[in-house]
């Protein structure tokens, strides 16, 4: 008899529950949501174009600027969408040296395979974008090998970020250039 009793008041207390929890979901539905303005409200998105786009340049202007010679290129772009581009580096030689030195004392070594392979990546990003072509085929292919060299220096530096905070390394990011 007892587990009957025991039973009906489980049975009920179930069914109470769940009369709660409908009541309380009708609510939180009749509640009108507030009203979300579009970041982009009024504006036109047109996404950033990827690989080759039209650009005028000017000529070089030259000057002086105290102990420094600064010269000046300005470029165009006339595409009718912004060209995507690849951001700067975000570590520096220093702090890649820092993170190599640090990592040389813990047990895991993937800090250091990660600036290792960090460097190689950015040394042949830059050897791209210098590189001499002897036709405009090999000057896209040039250009071609420097965007994916640079699209896996980001995804080497994230890693290498995620991997710096993991062991508690120093992480100093690299000076945003013209800042000095």
């Amino acid at each position: 008899m007892t587990r009957a009793r025991v039973g009906l008041a489980a049975a009920l207390a179930a069914v109470a529950l769940f009369a709660e929890l409908r009541i309380g979901c009708q609510a939180a539905q009749a509640q009108q949501a507030p009203q979300l303005t579009p970041v982009l409200a009024g504006r036109k998105f047109v996404p950033p174009l990827k690989g080759e786009a039209a650009i005028e340049y000017t000529a070089p202007r030259t000057a002086r600027k105290g102990e420094t010679v600064v010269t000046t290129i300005m470029v165009k772009n006339l595409m009718p969408q912004p060209i995507a581009r690849l951001p700067a580096p975000r570590f520096d030689e220093a702090t890649l040296a820092a993170l190599d030195a640090s990592a040389t004392s813990m047990y895991c070594e993937c800090p250091s395979h990660v600036v290792e392979l960090l460097r190689s990546v950015s040394a042949f990003e830059r050897y791209s974008a210098e590189c001499t072509s002897r036709s405009p085929a090999d000057a896209e292919l040039h250009r071609y090998l420097e965007r994916v060299a640079g699209t896996l220096r980001t995804l080497l530096e994230e890693a290498l970020e995620r991997v710096a905070r993991a062991e508690g390394l120093p992480l100093v990011p690299a000076p945003a250039p013209g800042r000095g």
